[in-house]
């Protein structure tokens, strides 16, 4: 949620800043593909994950991703303006009801 949520705000959801967690490590490195088993698909892709930890280190929570989780794992392969590119497509691939499927994808073509 980071790069679309003010961070006082993840701050109010979560109770914490989750991205200072390093016991959350294991869980950073599953959902960015960087371990066997990639949990929680409802999240995301690995390569939608990516993009945003990406924008995350190169936008305003720099301070984050130098002291916290992501300062502790490489992820020097990255590109935030990949999560521009995955913001612009759909993918057809899903379970959306079909009602919600037109909202989306008439909310894309406006």
């Amino acid at each position: 949620l980071s790069p679309f949520v003010e961070k006082g705000r993840l701050l109010e959801i979560f109770g914490e800043d989750l991205l200072s967690k390093q016991n959350l490590k294991p869980v950073l490195l599953e959902l960015s593909g960087k371990a066997a088993i990639k949990p929680f698909e409802c999240v995301g892709t690995v390569g939608e994950v990516n993009a945003s930890l990406a924008w995350i280190k190169s936008n305003e929570q720099g301070e984050i991703a130098k002291n916290g989780l992501l300062g502790s794992t490489d992820f020097s392969n990255l590109s935030h303006s990949d999560l521009n590119n995955i913001l612009a497509e759909f993918n057809e691939e899903n379970n959306l009801p079909p009602a919600f499927l037109k909202i989306i994808k008439e909310a894309l073509n406006d």
